[in-house]
C-alpha cells in the first residue's frame, strides 16, 4: 500500500526489466524514497528510475555507485519546478565536470532540494576545468540546500578556500562535508 515510504535495493543487481517493474510500482503506490546503488544500472534502466524522479512522488534518490558519467541527460528532463526531490545522491557514480554541468545548471529549479552527495567522484576536482567555478555559480543559487557532501573528490586547499567564501550566499547551507580530501 502507500505506507511505505523507502525501498532500498542497494547491490542487488536487478536486471533492466525488473527496474522497469520496481519503478512502476514505486510509481503506483507513491513511494518517497528509492535507493538503487551500486547496481551497475544501464542506459534503459536509468530511463525508468528518471521515470519515477519525474513521477511526482520521489523525495530521495540514490544513485550512488552507478556509473553515470555518459548518462546524466537521460535525468536532466525530470528536474523540473514540480519535483518534490529533497535528497539526491550520486556518490561514485564517475561524474566528471562536463557531466556535473548541465546537472549543476539544472539544480536550482527544484525548490525542495535539501541534500546532495558528490562523494567519491575524483575526476571532479583533478581534471581541468575542475568543477570549483560551477559549484561557485550555482550553490547560491539553491537557496534551501542545507547539506552538501564533497568527500573524497580531490579538493585542494584553495579548492577548500574558494568554496568558503561562496559560503555567505548559501544561506541556508549549515552541512559542508569535505572529509578524505588527503591534500587538505
Amino acid at each position: 500500500g502507500n505506507r511505505l515510504e523507502e525501498l532500498l535495493l542497494s547491490e542487488c543487481m536487478p536486471s533492466t526489466d525488473d527496474v522497469a517493474k520496481i519503478c512502476d510500482a514505486a510509481i503506483s503506490f507513491g513511494l518517497r524514497r528509492l535507493g538503487l546503488a551500486n547496481n551497475n544500472l544501464t542506459r534503459e534502466g536509468l530511463e525508468h528510475v528518471a521515470r519515477y524522479f519525474r513521477s511526482g512522488t520521489c523525495e530521495g534518490l540514490d544513485l550512488g555507485g552507478n556509473d553515470l558519467r555518459d548518462h546524466m541527460d537521460v535525468l536532466l528532463p525530470a528536474i523540473n519546478d514540480n519535483n518534490p526531490i529533497m535528497a539526491l545522491s550520486l556518490a561514485d557514480c564517475s561524474l566528471n565536470p562536463a557531466a556535473m554541468f548541465p546537472l549543476l545548471q539544472a539544480l536550482p529549479r527544484l525548490p525542495n532540494l535539501r541534500f546532495i552527495d558528490l562523494s567519491h567522484n575524483p575526476d571532479l576536482f583533478s581534471t581541468q576545468p575542475d568543477a570549483l567555478s560551477m559549484l561557485r555559480r550555482f550553490l547560491p543559487k539553491m537557496p534551501f540546500l542545507r547539506r552538501i557532501h564533497l568527500a573524497d573528490v580531490n579538493l585542494s586547499p584553495d579548492h577548500a578556500i574558494a568554496l568558503a567564501e561562496v559560503l555567505p550566499e548559501c544561506p541556508s547551507l549549515c552541512h559542508l562535508n569535505i572529509l578524505e580530501n588527503p591534500k587538505i
